[in-house]
């Protein structure tokens, strides 16, 4: 587990994780090529994947093999025999994670996360549905589930587009009731693979990177608004050509298909993986932290004006801690939480996807989500918060008259109950 030379364990070390995160998808893209071969050979067949010949002048031998390239990794990586592959190995590791959760809130949006991927990215998408439902429509021709927040090959009739409206609303208020971690940290199916225990441990690469270290913190930095607006724009520009496509007014095809679909494919089925390979490079949840994914954008402006955010029972209790273990715990690298905790005591910011992993590292359980649900109680005329304590898990000793607050060791929280109620 550590190098010769000294005590870091090499899944900190950034070429020899990088090395070993490569190694592990191939080996799992062939594996699921492999059984793609098996239960659809169409897939990989001429039909499903047309590949350019390797011959001819180097410029065309080289042009063809990248081609080649991109779609076999966009095809497979997209498959059932991959997602399936890839969900039993990640998943296995966010069981680990669930194992060790303590908070009800981060359990059970756990649990609908790995239903969400068993569900959504592995059966719906995969033969095996349209066998056991022969009359639902193509999966490819719906909303959301088929297509990436209403943007897809098919093209798009007029009554598809109020489909498309309502999905945009729909998707939007529950963002707006319960904060980006709807998409982001449940829907998503790449919120599967960042969320495990090993891939937990890589948090560190966001301040220890060279990249990482660029989107650190709430602040949309220059780099980050570059990064973001270049696939908005992106997004933009392909949807009105595929759109001018389908009423016949262009003829434009990239890669040989349609502009969106292209699109789709390079972010979702190609950069996806390649961002999360080069996690010590780049930082752990790069697709939030770098801002590339559309998908996530999209939440992020409904997001904004919503209720979601993270609150703390005491502000005192932050300003006392010498931890930083919340900021510590951020996924997405939000260094600055704990200032925000102190001085508002409450922190919201659109890169926040809700992860939740800075509750679970609190210390003195002082940290807990509040969204529409909590909105709507105090609206109700109840006060309190969901999940508050009866006081904090923090130890009151005695000085003479004062009474002071002292933080607990592991050993003090085991011996906690027995410490009488202070008096208010």
């Amino acid at each position: 587990m550590f190098g010769p030379d000294d005590r870091t364990p090499r899944t900190l070390r950034p070429v020899w994780t990088f090395l070993a995160l490569s190694l592990i998808f191939v080996a799992e893209l062939f594996m699921g090529a492999e059984i793609d071969l098996q239960i659809d050979p169409k897939l990989l067949g001429p039909s499903g994947l047309a590949l350019l010949p390797v011959n001819g002048a180097w410029a065309t031998l080289l042009e063809n093999s990248v081609s080649n390239g991109f779609w076999f990794l966009a095809t497979v990586s997209a498959s059932t025999g991959f997602l399936a592959i890839m969900g039993i190995e990640m998943g296995a590791l966010v069981l680990f994670k669930f194992r060790e959760t303590k908070n009800l809130e981060d359990r059970v949006r756990l649990a609908l996360m790995m239903g969400s991927y068993g569900a959504f990215t592995v059966f719906y998408p995969s033969i095996y549905f349209a066998l056991l439902f022969p009359n639902a429509p193509d999966p490819r021709t719906l909303p959301v589930l088929g297509w990436s927040m209403g943007i897809g090959s098919f093209p798009i009739a007029a009554s598809v587009l109020v489909v498309l409206v309502l999905t945009y609303v729909i998707t939007g208020s529950l963002v707006v009731l319960f904060g980006r971690r709807v998409i982001c940290s449940t829907l998503c199916s790449a919120a599967l693979m960042y969320q495990g225990t090993t891939i937990d441990a890589m948090k560190s690469f966001n301040r220890s990177s060279r990249i990482g270290r660029k989107y650190l913190s709430t602040r949309l930095s220059a780099l980050y608004q570059s990064t973001s607006g270049l696939v908005l724009g992106s997004l933009a520009a392909t949807s009105v050509v595929s759109y001018l496509d389908t009423t016949g007014a262009l003829r434009v095809y990239v890669q040989g298909t349609a502009p969106t679909v292209f699109l789709f494919a390079c972010y979702f089925s190609v950069l996806c993986y390649l961002m999360f390979v080069a996690i010590p490079f780049t930082g752990n949840y790069n697709c939030v932290t770098m801002g590339w994914c559309y998908t996530g954008l999209i939440a992020q402006s409904f997001h904004k004006v919503g209720f979601f955010k993270l609150k703390v029972r005491s502000q005192q209790v932050c300003r006392d801690c010498t931890t930083l273990d919340c900021a510590k715990g951020c996924p997405v690298g939000l260094v600055d939480m704990p200032g925000h905790f102190r001085t508002k005591g409450e922190f919201r910011s659109s890169k926040c996807c809700g992860v939740g992993d800075c509750v679970e590292a609190c210390p003195y359980g002082n940290l807990y989500v509040s969204d529409g649900r909590h909105w709507l109680k105090r609206r109700l005329g109840d006060p309190g918060s969901l999940g508050t304590p009866s006081r904090l898990p923090m130890l009151w000793t005695r000085r003479s008259s004062d009474s002071v607050l002292t933080y607990p060791t592991p050993a003090d929280h085991v011996a906690l109950r027995a410490v009488p109620e202070e008096p208010a």
